[in-house]
């Protein structure tokens, strides 16, 4: 083969490389989108009305020893940071899941903001409270903003003030409303001291995109809590946990061009491939 035939044949390849890319990418997507709803469901099985109060034991006894030991670390800068919070005997079980329906957002959080656990899903940041009833809590979640794959926080600077947040403790769906955001830098931790008066969840990631060296905080206020056992709770579960209960959301507009993206690959990959393969065949 010439080196023109060649060249023009590795021209192809990487021609097929670049379709393929924005394809494998939104089908993780997909394929991970699906995981969520089906790992809702697992985690909902597997908390008893008995573990759960023992969690919630732990949880407050966590939160009490804050008072005197209270130290925060950032999740995006520290580097084997290592985390105790002797709630479960298992570092990696899911806490809780948490919801968003205007981001379509379905993560599982985890104890602790490490590597592995920001990989997978959203994480509570220790030394500060675990999301339980009470005032005084200002629980604070981590999530990445900018995963090829996952869409995590992507989105969380277009939540807008009156927007719902869902947290799933096991036993309780408990819901939240956004108040306010701020911008922070990394070294600025006092200013995610608890309210005296407040139950507050706030979500932190990285911004702006792609400087990453500033921290969005968005804050939730608890505003009501719903029994999973109570039969009057299934809307709220639907609308909370379901991707029919997500389907209208406000970046509902931005995965409709992701998806044309993708048809635009995949129909540039189908050509480009029977390209090569009749310029093979004609060799």
């Amino acid at each position: 083969m010439s080196k023109i035939k060649l060249r023009k044949s590795l021209g192809y390849v990487l021609m097929l490389v670049a379709f393929a890319i924005p394809v494998y990418c939104f089908g993780q997507m997909v394929l991970q989108s699906l995981e969520q709803v089906k790992g809702h469901k697992t985690f909902s099985a597997s908390v008893t009305t008995k573990s759960y109060q023992e969690q919630l034991q732990k949880s407050l006894d966590y939160n009490e020893q804050l008072d005197s030991q209270n130290h925060i670390v950032d999740p995006f800068l520290a580097e084997g940071y290592e985390v105790n919070y002797r709630v479960s005997d298992n570092p990696d079980a899911v806490y809780g899941y948490l919801s968003i329906p205007s981001l379509e957002v379905m993560e599982p959080v985890y104890l602790g903001a490490d590597y592995h656990h920001l990989g997978i899903g959203l994480a509570h940041v220790d030394g500060t409270p675990l999301p339980v009833e009470g005032k005084g809590i200002r629980s604070v979640i981590a999530g990445h903003r900018a995963e090829p794959s996952h869409v995590f926080f992507r989105h969380l600077d277009q939540l807008k003030a009156g927007d719902v947040l869902y947290y799933d403790n096991g036993q309780e769906i408990v819901e939240y409303r956004m108040t306010d955001t701020e911008i922070i830098l990394p070294s600025e931790w006092e200013k995610l001291a608890s309210s005296s008066t407040k139950n507050i969840m706030t979500l932190i990631t990285c911004d702006p995109i792609p400087a990453f060296n500033k921290r969005l905080l968005v804050n939730f206020e608890r505003i009501g809590v719903y029994q999973k056992s109570d039969k009057t709770t299934a809307p709220v579960l639907k609308k909370a946990f379901t991707k029919q209960g997500q389907s209208v959301s406000r970046v509902s507009g931005t995965q409709w061009f992701y998806r044309g993206v993708v048809m635009v690959s995949i129909l540039g990959f189908m050509i480009v491939l029977w390209k090569l393969v009749r310029f093979l065949i004609a060799q």
